[in-house]
């Protein structure tokens, strides 16, 4: 080992008088601080000129730079590790440093309030490693001791009062510069939203008189000139070009007025009728200048599907210059069918126990029209496919059918949103961002699927709700009415098992899901990466069947004096249950950009079902399963769990058939780290962990239930990947091994301790996928 430091250490490259920057540390001298000293650290640390190399395998990234770069060695390793690897070295800089020392000083007293701040470096050298310490002397923080508004302009003295009542420069703050500029956007704002077009930040400054470390701040608007005011705008005429064309004739065939906007076309006929296109359009003529309504107008323009672009062209008329027109520019999306047609193949192969190996395909496509009755509605048809089979049989096979209407408006068809708008339950902004950014969708959807061994389903989906999108990180879809027949029916091979597992086969009854009120709830939340390389997304999913019917029923009951679970009869025999339960699943993923295209990634999963109002079960297909190649690799899908249950000491199971294990509760964890190889060759290193349970107990699978000692039944698995990725899609092969088993063996034992390592390639769980795992 000390051979090994001795030999893979980079300072016998370095000259006399050079040594490596091994690390930078901020150091304060003041440790009785007005805010947090670590906060204040990382933002410092932002101003750092040079920063010391990384470790790969635990040896310093400039070490391979001098091993390889002026190297003769061309061998794959060689360029692999010169393109993926090495590292510049960064030899000590006294000038970066000083630069450093510099900005950090400057950015104390200009950003943060620290007038009196002074910072400088001082060096350490040892073994030709240098060690550089910023020393922070901040002194004390200015703050506000108060805030004085004053107003050139007489025009706008009213304005400018009111908004000093609500200052974002509180007194007693730092005197920060994130506070001075959100104060001064605020103030251009309102006044470009009073009509005031023209207004800027060059209208505003501020002074400020200091004193025992506390400002007196002064707030200037100022007038554009000597005896002059502002001048307040209003909207003149409003034209808008239907069918724009760049670098065309703007003549027009037709011309209508609606609400005072005169709208032409090139054609016999409107590409989206002028009815829908006013009511997205907030600003209106003799109105006065508003800022805010303009921007919500071109993007609740831009919003629509139809449009490539959107211009609203303002200009201020020739004869009354207070007056702004608007030649609204649309640019139509000329194709209005839009086909997609999409594809996967994966495969996956269990070698231990009872060996099954499986090639699954799927297909789909979907033909949709961004305009279909020239109201700017999408509607789509889709058609979906999969069949997963082995060499001696079809494991799966399925289709399913899908259509749907979406319009780009809400549609409060319960007034509920319009009450809470009345009401102020519901601030008008967020009225306004809702009825801007949500579509009113229609689905209808139905799926046939076939599992050998197992069981065959039909499902019969209607719905209505709505999806939300305010920005390109967020959205969500709230489905408020919806039906689904689900009919599951065993197969002969699997019978007996439902016949010995009562819990197993109650979750196998005809279904019907229901929802008058609230169905289902999907949020999404992605965040992007940053300076730091960090991303990160959210998503929740909220699922209620039969609430209102549970209701009512209890109602019944409780009027009749009766004790009856409303069913669906199917003549005199058979019946659907009406399916009660609710179902909340959480998801959490990050990315964290080590260095070059080398990743840490991970995910957490968490999710839980219950059955309430009569209901024994929830739904099978509705229940949690892990394993698979996007979940605890070392195990095929339904294989694992639930809980501490042992298929293979079950006298009563058939492992003939494909897994079928299910839970009502999940626990999910994922850690992957993602590099590169060579050209679009990927590799990965990871580690899944997790399992399912049963809320009730069942007393054909032992240790199923979710207990206090649920600890013990996680199950863990690791292994290594190789992805290509072709820019557009990336095929990825996973080899899992189980490391750890949610029940012991024989000795005792939860481990593996035969697949640590990953030694031998026969008791691993070849999966085979597209794109990533999460």
């Amino acid at each position: 080992m000390l051979l090994l430091t001795v030999a893979c250490n980079p300072t016998v490259y370095l000259g006399d008088n050079e040594a490596l920057l091994t690390e930078n540390k901020i150091r304060f001298t003041d440790r009785k601080a007005s805010e947090p000293r670590n906060l204040l650290r990382e933002e410092l640390s932002l101003n750092y000129k040079q920063r010391p190399n990384k470790e790969f395998l635990f040896i310093p990234r400039e070490w391979y730079y001098y091993r390889f770069e002026n190297s003769s060695d061309s061998s794959f390793l060689a360029n692999w590790i010169r393109k993926n690897v090495s590292e510049y070295p960064s030899v000590h800089d006294s000038i970066a440093a000083s630069e450093t020392a510099e900005a950090m000083q400057r950015y104390l007293r200009k950003d943060k309030g620290y007038y009196n701040a002074n910072v400088s470096s001082k060096l350490k050298v040892k073994d030709k490693e240098a060690f550089v310490t910023y020393i922070v002397d901040t002194d004390r923080q200015f703050k506000v001791k108060s805030i004085n508004y004053i107003c050139e302009d007489s025009s706008i003295v009213d304005i400018i009062s009111d908004l000093s009542q609500e200052s974002l420069i509180p007194v007693g703050t730092g005197v920060t510069r994130v506070n001075f500029n959100k104060e001064e956007n605020r103030i251009v704002s309102a006044l470009q939203d009073s009509g005031y077009a023209k207004f800027n930040s060059n209208y505003v400054t501020f002074q400020g008189d200091t004193s025992d470390y506390k400002v007196d701040v002064t707030v200037t608007i100022l007038a554009p000139g000597a005896d002059q005011n502002h001048q307040k705008f209003y909207i003149g005429n409003i034209n808008v070009y239907t069918d724009y064309t760049a670098g065309h004739d703007t003549s027009s065939k037709i011309k209508v007025n609606i609400k005072d906007i005169d709208y032409f076309s090139k054609e016999e006929s409107f590409f989206v009728t002028p009815k829908t296109l006013t009511s997205r359009i907030f600003i209106e003529e003799g109105g006065t200048y508003t800022r805010s309504k303009e921007l919500r107008t071109a993007q609740s323009l831009s919003n629509l599907n139809t449009y490539r672009f959107v211009t609203l062209n303002p200009t201020i008329d020739e004869r009354i210059d207070s007056l702004i027109n608007y030649n609204f520019q649309l640019s139509p999306i000329k194709n209005k069918w839009v086909s997609e047609h999409t594809g996967s193949v994966y495969y996956a192969n269990i070698q231990r126990e009872n060996q099954r190996e499986f090639l699954g395909l799927s297909l789909s496509t979907n033909l949709s029209s961004r305009n279909l009755l020239q109201n700017a509605e999408n509607f789509s048809i889709g058609l979906d496919g999969f069949v997963e089979f082995n060499l001696n049989a079809v494991n799966s096979i399925g289709a399913s059918f899908e259509t749907g209407l979406s319009q780009p408006r809400l549609y409060d068809i319960t007034k509920v949103l319009y009450l809470a708008r009345k009401t102020r339950i519901i601030p008008e902004r967020v009225f306004n961002s809702l009825n801007d950014n949500t579509s009113s969708d229609l689905g209808f959807t139905y799926s046939y699927t076939y599992t050998s061994t197992i069981y065959s389903l039909a499902s019969l989906n209607a719905n209505f709700g709505y999806n939300y999108r305010p920005t390109l990180n967020s959205s969500t879809a709230f489905n408020q009415i919806g039906v689904n027949y689900l009919l599951l029916n065993p197969l002969e091979t699997f019978i007996p098992i439902l016949e010995n597992n009562p819990y197993l086969k109650n979750s196998f009854t005809k279904r019907l899901l229901t929802g008058a009120v609230f169905r289902d709830i999907a949020w999404v939340y992605n965040e992007p990466a940053k300076s730091k390389g960090f991303s990160w997304g959210l998503t929740y999913f909220g699922e209620i069947s039969g609430l209102e019917l549970s209701l009512l029923n209890e109602g019944f009951n409780l009027l009749s004096g009766k004790d009856k679970v409303w069913d669906l009869p199917l003549g005199t025999q058979d019946s659907i249950e009406f399916s009660k339960f609710v179902k909340v699943d959480f998801d959490h993923h990050f990315s964290q950009k080590l260095y070059g295209t080398h990743f840490l990634a991970g995910k957490f999963r968490a999710g839980i079902a219950l059955p309430f109002g009569g209901s024994q079960t929830v739904p099978f297909v509705r229940q949690f399963a892990v394993g698979g190649q996007n979940s605890i690799r070392g195990w095929q899908i339904r294989s694992l769990g639930p809980g501490g249950y042992n298929i293979a000491e079950d006298p009563s199971a058939n492992t003939n058939t494909l897994p079928y294990q299910t839970g009502d509760f999940i626990l999910e964890s994922s850690l992957e780290y993602r590099f590169p190889v060579s050209g679009f060759l990927r590799g990965a290193v990871f580690i899944d962990a997790g399992n399912v349970w049963t809320l009730s107990e069942d007393d054909e699978r032992t240790d199923s239930r979710l207990t206090s000692d649920f600890y013990k039944q996680i199950a863990v698995a690791s292994g290594v990947g190789i992805r290509m990725d072709f820019s557009y899609f990336l095929l990825r092969f996973d080899f899992g091994y189980k490391i750890r088993n949610p029940f012991p063996n024989e000795k005792g034992s939860y481990w593996n301790y035969s697949t640590f390592g990953w030694g031998n390639i026969n008791d691993a769980n070849l999966s085979f996928g597209v794109n990533l795992p999460f």
